[in-house]
Formats: structure tokens, sequence, C-alpha cells
């Protein structure tokens, strides 16, 4: 246990950049980190860090031990959950990070039924649309729309989806429905955008994924305010088709393009579910994925628009 906590202090001190927010991370005092670093170090006879005042830099030594120490901690830490995950029950608190609208469709209608389900889960959900990292925020899973980007994280698909352009009738029949998507340049488009810039659609042209450039006076980084405009006879907006479902139903909104919507699945985004862990899921975990992985792919949702 002694040589596991040494590597789990040096780990961190990697990890944090400096001793003192090694410290306030793993709640140590100061001297107690500086202290098991300079046991590890004789016992190993070798210097693993080199210090100033202003800089901490690895030796080569210190390099071969970080990368073992790290693996060890992991294998110990997967070892325990999985061993914990047979013998308990869901239970304590789950974080979970999602934006607004998987949320609203996909979680807030079954939160009770959840809650008497596994009444010792603490559920704790972190809803917005930026991508937060999991482990410095302690969140135990992640649901991600979109398309993932290579990383360490282990995603699991839950939805495919396609993109749907979409208006309310009012607007069509003051502006004219685009015919083409090039026609998109004399249209006012509801704008998705985190930053300044260019926001491009994608359509499919043949066999080809082509994207054109949109642009609009209205812009936001949630969907449910380009939902509001586009309600409102405002503009075109292109939303995921489970986000849209029920105003395409109703007819509050509109399809347009619909032949030019992008069909290879290789280039559909979809619904993911993201943790940091590579093997065993903790119990609290694999319960909120198994209750609502169906929910999320559920045919009345997944194949609208």
């Amino acid at each position: 246990m002694d040589q596991l906590f040494s590597m789990q202090v040096f780990c961190q001190i990697i990890d944090s950049g400096n001793m003192a927010d090694a410290a306030r991370t793993l709640g140590l005092a100061p001297a107690t980190v500086t202290g098991t670093l300079a046991r590890v170090e004789k016992k190993l006879g070798v210097r693993l860090l080199d210090r100033t005042t202003r800089r901490m830099n690895l030796t080569e030594a210190g390099r071969l031990w970080y990368q073992h120490a790290k693996q060890i901690l992991e294998q110990a830490a997967e070892a325990e959950n999985a061993v914990r995950s047979l013998a308990v029950e869901p239970r304590g608190l789950l974080r979970v990070t999602l934006p607004l609208g998987v949320a609203m469709i996909f979680i807030y209608p079954y939160l009770h039924a959840f809650s008497q389900a596994y009444p010792l889960i603490e559920l704790d959900l972190q809803v917005n649309d930026r991508f937060i990292d999991l482990i410095e925020n302690r969140i135990d899973l992640a649901i991600r729309v979109g398309f993932m980007k290579d990383s360490e994280l282990i995603a699991r698909p839950l939805l495919r989806y396609s993109r749907v352009v979409c208006a309310s009738p009012l607007y069509l029949s003051a502006h004219g429905i685009p015919e083409q998507p090039s026609d998109l340049a004399r249209h006012q488009c509801l704008l998705y955008r985190h930053d300044l810039q260019p926001v491009y659609w994608d359509f499919q042209a043949g066999t080809e994924v082509q994207a054109v450039q949109v642009r609009g006076t209205l812009q936001s980084n949630e969907s449910n305010a380009l939902l509001a405009w586009a309600r409102a006879g405002q503009g075109l907006t292109r939303q995921p088709s489970w986000l849209v479902a029920k105003d395409l139903e109703r007819g509050v909104l509109v399809p347009v393009l619909e032949c030019f919507a992008v069909k290879s699945p290789h280039d559909l985004p979809g619904i993911y579910a993201v943790t940091a862990r590579t093997h065993q899921l903790p119990a609290k975990v694999k319960a909120f994925l198994d209750f609502f992985s169906s929910r999320v792919a559920a045919p009345s949702t997944a194949q609208s628009g």
C-alpha cells in the first residue's frame, strides 16, 4: 500500500505540474508530498525531477518511473472496480454530463422511473453543450453528440442520426423554398456556433459530401434557441432528426433539401456514451447506460426526419 501511495503522489505531482497543486488535489500536507518524493528518490537511488524555484522537469529516470507507476495505478483501480461491481449493487454519486437537447428528449421524461429502479444512485446531471474534461471534473459518464475525435476516452455509439434542414411554413411562404444547397446563400440561416469561425452545412452531392458555407444574423451555441427562432419564422435551421421529430410531425417545421441529406453512415453524426475507463464499468454507470441506451435508440425518435 505504501508503494502504491508513493506512486500516486509522484504521478499527481507530474499531472498537476507542481507539488502545491498535487497536495491540494490529494488532500495532503505539502510536507507529506515533498517528503514522499524524497523517500522515493532515495529508495531508487536516482533523481526523478530536476527542480528550480520556477520550473520542474522530469529526468529520464523520472519519465520511466512515471510511465510504469501510471500503468500500475490504473491496473490497481481497474481491479478494485471490477471486484466492487460484482459485489455491490448500483449505488453512490453518479456524475453525468450531457447536452440540453439530449437531456430534454431522452433523459428528463424517464428520470422518475430511473430513480425508482435505482434508489441508491445519487444522480448529478451536468447539462451543457461544452466538452469538459472527464477526469479533471470527476465525471463518470458523458453523453456527446456529433462526431467523435480520436482520444484516449472510450466511446460507445448509442445512435446514428441524420441532420434536417427545416423552417416554419411562415418563413417558407415569405422567402421561398430552397431547391439546391446553393440557394441557401439568399436565405437567413440560423447558425449553431461556439466561436466566430465560418459555419458550413454538409450535403450529399452524388457520392461525395460537400460543405456549403451558410450565413445569418442570428446565432447561438444552444440548439433550443435556434429552434425558437425557426418556429417563429426567422430562418432556416439544421438540427438532429431526433431533436426536431415532433415539430416535423406536427407541421410546426417543414423539412427542405431532403434529397441532398447525407446518407452514408460513415458521414453521419451520432450520440455517444463516453467514459474514461478502459474495461470494467462501475455498476452505477452500467445501470445508467442499460436504462437509457434503449430509449436513445428508440425508432420513434431515431428515424424521424
